[in-house]
C-alpha cells in the first residue's frame, strides 16, 4: 500500500512538469558588439503545440513570424527561416526563466529569457546632441568678396537681454 501511495505521490509530482505552460511573452537582451538589443518572443499555445512571433523593439520590428516552435520537456525551441535564426534555452523552473542561445548564421550569442519587461536603455547625453537652450539661433553668413570666400555660421543670442558686443571666432 506505501509503495503505490509512493508512486502515485511522484507521479504527481512530476506530472505538472510536463504539462509546464510556456506561453506569454518572453523577454531577453543580446549583447552584441556595440549595442544591446531587447528581444521579444510571443510564444502561443495550440493544439498542435506552439506558435511564435519575434518581436525586436529596438530595431523597429514586431510580429516577425517564426516557423517552428516547440518546447518539450523544459527546452524551447524557436526556428525562424528567413532570418537564418535558432533560438534554444532551457526552462530553469524554480527562476520562471530560459537559459539559452541564440544563433543567426555564424553568429552564436547566449540569450536568456524572462517574463520581465526590458525597458530601453537611457543613454547619456552627448555633447554633440545638445539640447535647447533658452536661445534665439539665427544662421548668418559673411562674404569676403575681395577673398572670393563666404563665412557661415550659427549666432546665438541669449532671450530677453540686450546686445552690447558680439564675437565672431
Amino acid at each position: 500500500m506505501r509503495t503505490i501511495l509512493a508512486i502515485l505521490l511522484m507521479v504527481g509530482l512530476l506530472f505538472p512538469l510536463s504539462a509546464q505552460d510556456v506561453s506569454g511573452a518572453w523577454n531577453g537582451k543580446l549583447e552584441v558588439p556595440g549595442a544591446t538589443l531587447r528581444v521579444v518572443f510571443h510564444l502561443e499555445k495550440t493544439d498542435a503545440g506552439y506558435t511564435a512571433t519575434m518581436d525586436s523593439p529596438d530595431q523597429g520590428a514586431a510580429g516577425i513570424p517564426t516557423d517552428e516552435a516547440t518546447f518539450s520537456k523544459d527546452t524551447l525551441t524557436i526556428v525562424a527561416k528567413a532570418l537564418g535564426m535558432v533560438y534554444t534555452g532551457h526552462f530553469q523552473a524554480e527562476e520562471n526563466r530560459f537559459v539559452g542561445t541564440f544563433k543567426q548564421g555564424n553568429f552564436e550569442i547566449p540569450l536568456d529569457l524572462s517574463r520581465e519587461v526590458l525597458e530601453a536603455e537611457v543613454l547619456p547625453a552627448r555633447p554633440q546632441d545638445p539640447t535647447d537652450f533658452p536661445y534665439q539661433q539665427e544662421d548668418v553668413t559673411f562674404e569676403n568678396a575681395e577673398a572670393g570666400a563666404t563665412l557661415a555660421g550659427t549666432l546665438t543670442l541669449p532671450e530677453g537681454k540686450p546686445v552690447k558686443q558680439v564675437v565672431v571666432l
